[in-house]
């Protein structure tokens, strides 16, 4: 496996990872702003 290729997944899979966590920080976050806004919390 040649080095370009296995940096490129590499980037690839760190990338994936912060977005999925992004995604469920901003999931979270929304839910909490939004029983805030209902008085539900």
């Amino acid at each position: 496996m040649d080095r370009k290729r296995l940096l490129i997944s590499w980037l690839l899979g760190t990338v994936g990872c912060a977005c999925v966590h992004a995604q469920i920080l901003a999931e979270s976050r929304f839910d909490s702003d939004l029983e805030g806004w209902m008085g539900v919390g």
